[in-house]
């Protein structure tokens, strides 16, 4: 549990079995004998830490009213030596919609950069808009990652919507 952000993380395929904090660096115990800790290393131990956030359903002030929504913005960091697969998922009116989006993110450099990626200069990414076009009245946003050494960080979801009337 995390004071500062008041939000639970859980991580699975770790299956630790002893915990130990010292010098405000948490240790953990793996049932195969290995310990684990967090550090700047990209480590998935061969089994992909699926990563995933969940936001709250947003009616965006008016609960009433039925919105077009368009099209979903991402905001994430971007590594230098890890290539990042986030994919974009949203529920609309509690409906979950299959079509997931998925963006790659990584430093631009000479060897691996493919023709029609985006040019990333520095280490933060706007990705392009991804079309929802669905009508509703509340929308969730569903960001994961289950790549085996691919960390995930984002910024910012934007939504861009239209309001409809009432019924």
């Amino acid at each position: 549990y995390n004071y500062r952000y008041m939000a639970w993380t859980l991580y699975d395929a770790i299956e630790p079995s002893s915990f130990l904090v010292f010098n405000n660096v948490l240790y953990m115990g793996g049932q195969n004998g290995r310990l684990y800790v967090f550090n700047n290393a990209y480590n998935d131990d061969g089994a992909a830490i699926i990563c995933y956030w969940k936001s709250k359903r947003f009616d965006m002030d008016t609960p009433s009213n039925y919105k077009q929504f368009r099209e979903i913005f991402v905001v994430a960091h971007v590594y230098d030596d890890f290539t990042s697969e986030i994919t974009v998922g949203f529920e609309v009116d509690y409906y979950s919609i299959v079509e997931t989006n998925i963006i790659k993110s990584q430093i631009s450099t000479w060897d691996n950069m493919e023709f029609g990626d985006q040019l990333v200069e520095h280490n933060i990414l706007a990705s392009y808009p991804y079309l929802i076009g669905q009508r509703g009245r509340v929308i969730k946003f569903i960001i994961a990652n289950n790549v085996v050494d691919q960390p995930m960080m984002v910024y910012e979801v934007n939504c861009e919507y239209v309001l409809k009337g009432k019924r």
